[in-house]
């Protein structure tokens, strides 16, 4: 099966649902005609779910291991804020069965035994992404945007 859509196409999605209510609602409805309207190419067979995040909620995605075991991680942001070491998290997680475990059943205190902050009133779920499917995380448009 084809690559995923790749984070800075995803990006540019997420940018225009914040700028325009009615590519988000149909972003939201139906993700996979919407992206690609949008000129995105999509694997076949790939199923697109949109999760908006409230503010006070991250929702770390873990992706499948690809073929060639290469595993590419962007750091995540919230609320302006950037979480850089939610990146090595995602590895461990790839490669650490147990930790995986851990971080499904209990993320925040897995995350910060790995003496990562977690800010005070933030939830965090894990979302394990099969290889036939992508979860984009809408989170709360930036103020500034």
């Amino acid at each position: 099966m084809s690559e995923h859509p790749k984070i800075p196409t995803m990006i540019r999605v997420i940018g225009k649902a914040w700028a325009d209510e009615a590519f988000k609602a149909a972003l939201i409805s139906d993700p996979v005609a919407t992206i690609k309207a949008e000129g995105i190419p999509l694997p076949e067979g790939i199923t697109i779910s949109v999760v908006v995040q409230p503010t006070c909620q991250v929702y770390v995605a873990l992706p499948p291991k690809s073929s060639e075991g290469k595993m590419t991680v962007e750091p995540i942001r919230m609320d302006g804020q950037e979480f850089p070491h939610m990146g090595q998290v995602m590895v461990k997680a790839w490669m650490d069965e147990a930790f995986q475990t851990a971080l499904i059943s209990d993320p925040i205190a897995t995350i910060k035994a790995e003496g990562i902050p977690v800010p005070e009133g933030v939830a965090v779920s894990v979302i394990v992404n099969p290889s036939c499917q992508v979860w984009v995380m809408l989170p709360p448009k930036p103020v500034s945007a």
